[in-house]
């Protein structure tokens, strides 16, 4: 199997841990019969980058998008479980802040490790007791994923994404706009991720979310007076 290895940075420069996320990939995907390449594409705003990324791999021969943000790290317990989910779309929920205090302070009482902790107060309180590491979901987050390329082009046949025209590098490149926004009958706006789940869950496609170790959000957050 071809797979794409795709990182969409917004800023200067990655991350350490996320190149090294990279390199990782490429490693570990010939160690199992598959192989690969690397689109690291900047962009100013995150979905024109990742609209640029499915767009190049859906017209490519490759089967697999495994997409990493900057700031991303990965472990190879994750990938390979990740890699055995049988889905059109799993991405792996990554806690970058803690909305539900109470609940990471009620689990650390109950027991529960730091890193385990903050995986229920990223994921609400239902998401404590014994949960599976991969479970079907209607949305989920895209800091770590992968992809088929078989929803991607039910979306392009059914015309369910907008063909429009990106400037990269001083280059207008045609895109499909599989993260773009959609627009609620209310007029609520619905970020670039949830948009992309609803596309694909319309278009009959599978979402799971992998809620197990190996994947780590590290930004370095300074505090200052």
């Amino acid at each position: 199997m071809f797979c794409v290895i795709a990182c969409p940075p917004t800023r200067e420069r990655l991350h350490y841990r996320t190149v090294e996320t990279l390199s990782s990939l490429q490693i570990w995907l010939p160690t199992i019969g598959h192989s690969s390449g690397l689109i690291v594409k900047p962009a100013t705003k995150i979905v024109d980058g990742r609209n640029y990324i499915a767009t190049q791999f859906v017209k490519s021969s490759a089967e697999l998008l495994i997409g990493v943000d900057n700031d991303v790290s990965v472990e190879r317990e994750a990938f390979d479980r990740m890699l055995a989910v049988e889905a059109d779309y799993v991405s792996a929920e990554v806690p970058q802040r803690l909305d539900g205090l109470e609940a990471f302070a009620e689990a650390v009482r109950g027991g529960l490790s730091n890193a385990e902790a903050q995986r229920v107060a990223a994921m609400g309180p239902d998401a404590a007791g014994d949960a599976p590491d991969v479970r079907e979901v209607e949305r989920v987050g895209a800091g770590f994923f992968m992809l088929r390329r078989g929803i991607l082009e039910t979306l392009v046949e059914r015309k369910a994404v907008p063909r429009k025209l990106g400037v990269f590098t001083n280059t207008t490149v045609e895109t499909y706009g599989f993260y773009d926004p959609i627009y609620l009958d209310d007029g609520t706006r619905l970020s670039e991720e949830l948009s992309f789940c609803k596309r694909v869950r319309e278009a009959g496609g599978s979402i799971r979310a992998y809620s197990g170790p190996g994947v780590v959000q590290t930004s370095e957050i300074g505090f200052s007076s």
